[in-house]
């Protein structure tokens, strides 16, 4: 309970002090991606993109160092003391939660007379205003090229609507001390031991052998370190006493030396359109002007035409329509002069708008391709398996172990039920082995889960993508992806398609628009579960007692 109200508290609290343009959520901060400066990324599909910006100078930055010492006495001091910002802002704090959590859970289990008490010592250096020094940074060079050509929309695809500008990195170490005793109060001379040391003090080293120390343990949590610390003679991040925890310390302290170490905690991100070397690229600061139009009028400002004769002429007879097609009937108009199509602002805001909905659209069609890749590989590893009784018994791996709290609630899945969901899907029941897989599904190849699935994404393609690239790439008023600046994305009636940019949805013609999953092509959203979890297969021996599960 302390554990899921603790984790509660610190993510309102990273939601309600971020900025508009700095994001510190889970994906800035995965080991799985690299954030560095001149890097792509879109905020509509949460996806890093390619880095099209050469960075010829970064600002020296700056670091603040703090050392923090909590002790916990009892299980019901630990709420309290999670929630002091200087460790519930730290990168360890779920891992200190859990680890805090786990040991009273086990003494109560164990020994009710036994009292566990809990030291903390966290050292800790954020790195800040590592930023792109934009007088000294230059596109590369075939984005550049590319921007030339005015193909802005090819430009977003690779580059995403925004690039970033700053980041800034966190090196933590953190160890937990714990020991036990059979007093309600902890060891004051032990922990004053454990403090004296942490603070790399040699008085700590001289004091009398306490008769609780022999129970101590220390966990240690470790993140963005320089390797170059690690590899020093003396580098040590295991200690087994609070003697040895003065050789972490040592250690921590070298390896937070290198200012470009760390663990990115956030970043700061900046439309291209902002930037100097994009504007000036797509010339945004120029105009896309077109003529303006007047009705001829005679000495005394009356409408005549051509010939001078009365006529009726009003803005309806010369100008624009409200898609922005001409009105001219060269009788009765005459250009009276130019004006910029759309305000240079407003252009850019539809160009950052429109960036963000292309690289959307983008996301979805290339990930809709990826998910039928893996299928069909996933689906090819099974076929090639014997179907036998022995084999179709095996149990699937599951690759998500660590999504689910209790092992009792992880789902599993035999090779025959994988291989008949991942080829017809969860609409059928599975056959069992003896049985003629025809006789449940039919002959019809409708029925295979890949082939409808090449149909969803045929549909999407033709239907939508397309027709929505190609309004984009018109060529008007001289200037390339004219659409790009002249209106947004909800304007334009071939992108007008809100439900296309949802997950788990698809093109349906007699909608002529998006709909979500229904009926058995919820098969889909079970399709993606199946190739999280179980694929690429790996085959378990169906005597869990066996040592070797893994085929």
């Amino acid at each position: 309970m302390w554990l899921a109200l603790f984790i509660g508290f610190f993510v309102y609290a990273s939601i309600a002090e971020a900025a508009f343009n700095i994001f510190d959520d889970a994906k800035v901060r995965s080991r799985d991606v690299t954030p560095i400066l001149g890097r792509g990324y879109s905020i509509a599909s949460g996806q890093f993109q390619n880095t099209c910006l050469i960075v010829g100078g970064v600002t020296e930055p700056s670091s603040d160092y703090s050392f923090v010492y909590t002790e916990i006495e009892s299980e019901s001091e630990v709420l309290a003391a999670m929630a002091k910002e200087e460790i519930a802002t730290t990168v360890s704090a779920g891992e200190v939660a859990k680890t805090i959590t786990t040991n009273y859970a086990y003494g109560e289990a164990f020994n009710t007379q036994i009292n566990i008490h809990h030291v903390i010592a966290i050292m800790k250096a954020e790195k800040y205003y590592t930023t792109i020094d934009e007088s000294e940074s230059e596109l590369v060079g075939e984005m550049d090229k590319v921007l030339g050509l005015g193909k802005v929309v090819n430009f977003f695809q690779s580059c995403g609507p925004n690039f970033i500008r700053s980041i800034r990195k966190v090196t933590e170490v953190t160890s937990i001390f714990y020991y036990s005793s059979n007093q309600a109060q902890s060891d004051r001379e032990l922990n004053g031991k454990i403090l004296l040391t942490a603070k790399n003090s040699d008085s700590g080293k001289d004091m009398i052998v306490n008769p609780y120390e022999e129970s101590l343990s220390i966990k240690t949590f470790a993140f963005g370190l320089g390797l170059h610390a690690l590899g020093e003679a003396d580098g040590a991040l295991v200690a087994t006493d609070a003697e040895g925890f003065e050789d972490i310390m040592d250690t921590a302290f070298v390896g937070m030396q290198d200012p470009f170490s760390g663990l990115v905690s956030s970043i700061e991100l900046v439309p291209w359109i902002s930037n100097a070397a994009f504007y000036d690229a797509i010339m945004l600061d120029g105009t896309m002007s077109r003529n303006t139009y007047s009705c001829i009028t005679n000495s005394t400002g009356d409408t005549v035409d051509i010939n001078g004769e009365a006529a009726t002429c009003n803005a309806t007879t010369c100008g624009y329509n409200a898609d922005g097609s001409e009105i001219f009937d060269n009788t009765l108009c005459v250009v009276s002069g130019d004006e910029d199509t759309v305000v240079r602002d407003v252009r850019k805001f539809n160009m950052l708008a429109n960036a963000e909905f292309l690289v959307r659209v983008d996301f979805i069609a290339r990930r809709h391709v990826a998910e039928m890749e893996l299928h069909m590989q996933c689906l090819g590893e099974l076929l090639k398996l014997p179907r036998t009784e022995e084999y179709n018994d095996k149990l699937i791996f599951n690759r998500r172990l660590e999504i689910y709290a209790d092992e009792d609630e992880l789902p599993s899945i035999d090779v025959n039920t994988l291989r008949f969901r991942l080829m017809y899907g969860n609409t059928y029941t599975v056959a069992p082995l003896a049985q003629n897989i025809l006789q449940v599904i039919g002959s019809s190849s409708d029925n295979l889960l890949f082939v409808r699935k090449g149909k969803i994404i045929r549909d999407y393609l033709q239907n939508f993508v397309n027709p929505c690239l190609n309004e984009f790439s018109e060529e008007h008023y001289g200037v390339n992806e004219a659409y790009m600046q002249l209106y947004h994305w909800s304007e334009i009636t071939a992108c007008n398609h809100f439900d296309c940019t949802l997950p788990n949805t698809q093109w349906l013609g007699a909608n002529g628009t998006c709909v979500g999953y229904a009926g058995n092509q919820r098969d889909f959203v079970y399709l993606g579960y199946y190739l999280d979890e179980y694929c690429p297969p790996l085959v378990m021996d169906a005597d869990p007692t066996k040592t070797s599960r893994i085929y």
